[in-house]
């Protein structure tokens, strides 16, 4: 019954879809939004910038709270590297995190690789820094950096800097700030913002056209691209 209901309001929404591109003259944009991968940039000794879109962020802070809640193993994430790097000096090939013990330490390895380990909690609040509300800014950014009396964050930890690039194609101006103030009532959670952890939430829980008006309004994604999304959260 679930699956019927979504299907039909896909067709739904799709043949609305059809008949406003025809009216408007064909004008919309056919091709995907596609999301490129993470940006991971480093001068030595200075610091590492790790840059992505809101939902690539997103997505990485939803599977480093996974990896904290098992307490334990590793997680990695590539990154791009086309183009120049500055202003920094040389692009990195991966970031790694770590469940170990203590503080976290963030480190940069000869293979270009940014390592993060440190305890479970630590971990868990490390996966804060990569959730951003909707509507932030491009180039707003998050500092991942030990200040005296830290009781998370090593000395030895190589500063960080966690930086939202958005996507010409998807830059929109914020109306109220939470996702649910472009929604009627019934997609309300509160005075929260919406966030891809809240958005996997509704999917789990039933609520999977909510979820999936909710992830295309952070991603930028078509609706067969978001229902396939939702559709594997669902499963998982």
């Amino acid at each position: 019954m679930g699956s019927l209901l979504i299907h039909s309001f896909v067709s739904f929404f799709e043949l609305c879809r059809t008949v406003a591109d025809g009216l408007a003259g064909g004008r919309r944009r056919n091709r995907p939004y596609v999301r490129g991968k993470i940006a991971l940039r480093y001068t030595s000794p200075l610091d590492v910038e790790i840059e992505g879109t809101q939902v690539d962020l997103a997505e990485i802070g939803v599977r480093v709270r996974a990896l904290a809640t098992r307490g334990a193993g590793k997680i990695s994430f590539s990154g791009r590297s086309k183009g120049t790097p500055a202003p920094y000096n040389i692009w990195l090939e991966s970031l790694v995190v770590c469940v170990g013990a203590g503080r976290l330490v963030a480190s940069v390895d000869g293979n270009r690789e940014l390592t993060i380990t440190g305890g479970a909690k630590n971990v868990e609040t490390l996966a804060s820094y990569f959730a951003f509300p909707i509507g932030t800014p491009d180039g707003h950014h998050k500092h991942l950096e030990y200040h005296p009396g830290d009781k998370w964050i090593a000395e030895e930890s190589v500063p960080i800097v966690v930086s939202v690039r958005v996507e010409p194609q998807t830059r929109v101006q914020p109306i109220g700030s939470p996702i649910e103030s472009r929604f009627p009532a019934s997609l309300s959670l509160g005075n929260s913002p919406m966030t891809l952890e809240k958005i996997h939430s509704l999917a789990k829980s039933g609520r999977v056209i909510e979820a999936i008006v909710a992830y295309r309004q952070m991603s930028g994604l078509g609706l067969k691209e978001a229902k396939d999304y939702i559709d594997r959260i669902e499963k998982e």
